[in-house]
């Protein structure tokens, strides 16, 4: 069959896998995509969802996360997109970041001196936790989103693991980049499928389980879509991660056990396993 692949934009060759037609494979960038349906991707992101679904203790492990975000800024700050740029001068960028979950990326920001910010997110949950901490978020189903992104008009997009969430990513993200021309700069982060370890894994991937994970693009599924839309690619490479102690400790031991431990979830322990890609690119003059 042919249709859009929402990892590369391309129109072109589908083919199921896994033995699951709605697992669909693109012939171009070798990414796949989950066909089904969702009734409400509000009612996906729920406080349970942060809170033993996805997460064992997202609020208790917000410490550690932040770490994985640090790092991702200064993969940012590392593009050749600041090379000419002062502290001073880069900090009056206008940060928007799709998909903020609680607000920690936009912490670090604040904290980091940037004053000009803007989150977007989907769940209610986090965006009650964020609004106790002084960050007011978007909500993305609202009729009004696009426009009050066109009104901070933006310099600099980011969206931290988003992607894979989406139900058609490039088409929002084309969409967000082609209303907001200032936008010279996008980073983001999500799932590799063309690492080795999914392809060894296919469907018992860790990271493969719609469909709250609907979208596994490759690198080129990048490199195809932002060429596509006149941005050229200047970071992408694996990123691996800081978790919790008490993630790891719960697969054996259950969440309520290692619940009853706060200290498991300060523990940060790294691990890569290259199946997770960070990428930045910038708008072609």
């Amino acid at each position: 069959m042919k249709t859009t692949c929402r990892n590369c934009g391309t129109f072109c060759n589908f083919f199921s896998i896994y033995n699951d037609e709605k697992i669909l494979k693109c012939s171009k960038c070798r990414a796949y995509q989950w066909a089904g349906s969702v009734s409400s991707f509000e009612e996906l992101y729920t406080q349970d969802y942060f809170n033993g679904d996805e997460y064992v203790a997202y609020e208790k492990s917000a410490e550690i996360y932040r770490l994985n975000l640090d790092r991702k800024l200064q993969t940012v700050l590392c593009s050749p997109y600041f090379d000419n740029k002062t502290p001073g001068h880069y900090l009056n960028e206008r940060i928007f970041e799709l998909g903020s979950a609680t607000g920690e990326f936009l912490k670090i920001l604040h904290k980091r001196k940037f004053t000009n910010l803007l989150g977007s997110e989907i769940s209610s949950f986090c965006r009650e936790v964020a609004e106790q901490d002084g960050f007011q978020l978007l909500n993305p189903l609202s009729d009004d989103h696009m426009q009050s992104i066109k009104d901070f008009n933006p310099t600099i997009f980011c969206a931290w693991d988003v992607w894979e969430h989406l139900e058609n990513p490039c088409i929002i993200f084309n969409d967000i980049l082609r209303f907001n021309q200032d936008i010279n700069l996008v980073a983001l982060s999500t799932v590799d499928s063309g690492a080795i370890v999914p392809r060894v894994n296919g469907n018992r991937w860790r990271q493969f389980h719609p469909p709250t994970h609907m979208n596994y693009p490759t690198r080129k599924s990048f490199k195809t879509f932002f060429e596509s839309i006149g941005f050229s690619v200047k970071i992408l490479k694996s990123f691996g991660y800081y978790r919790p102690l008490a993630d790891y400790l719960s697969v054996f031991l259950g969440r309520k056990t290692v619940s009853l431990f706060p200290f498991l979830f300060k523990i940060p322990l790294y691990l890569n396993l290259y199946d997770i890609q960070i990428v930045v690119a910038e708008r072609k003059k």
